[in-house]
């Protein structure tokens, strides 16, 4: 079975939380259009025909993690392994303007870089590999 994980940084608020998996599933989605087209989804309509939602079909986990460099390590594991992948760090949480955001990361080691949160999809098999250490968000 295919899944979605989304680990997070339990060390940073929540409402920056959602906004780091809202914009880094939304990336990730681009980054692997390909890979996307075949996932299936589900339309929910409500009554009168209104188009309700759409979804994956996929499970959709939120793990969280101690710390950033536990984020860094399991990032790296994926990188190393060929799984899909998709950071947001630090930067991105800022109002810089998206080039000086991209310019702070690009300069930085990944290591180095404050991790908000890290989105990898695979089978279960692969994922739980990398996810076993990490908790439930709560």
């Amino acid at each position: 079975m295919m899944k979605y994980v989304a680990i997070v940084n339990k060390k940073i608020e929540a409402p920056k939380l959602m906004n780091a998996i809202a914009h880094t599933a939304l990336g990730f989605a681009l980054k692997y259009p390909e890979e996307h087209q075949n996932i299936p989804f589900s339309q929910f309509m409500a009554e009168g025909g209104a188009k309700a939602s759409f979804l994956t079909d996929h499970p959709f986990i939120i793990l969280s993690s101690k710390n950033s460099s536990q984020l860094h390590k399991a990032h790296s594991e994926a990188m190393a392994k060929g799984i899909m992948y998709s950071a947001f760090f630090e930067p991105m949480s800022t109002h810089l303007s998206i080039e000086a955001q991209q310019k702070v990361v690009q300069e930085a080691s990944l290591a180095d870089l404050e991790y908000f949160a890290l989105i990898l999809y695979g089978s279960k098999d692969e994922l739980d590999g990398i996810t076993k250490k990490f908790s439930l968000y709560k």
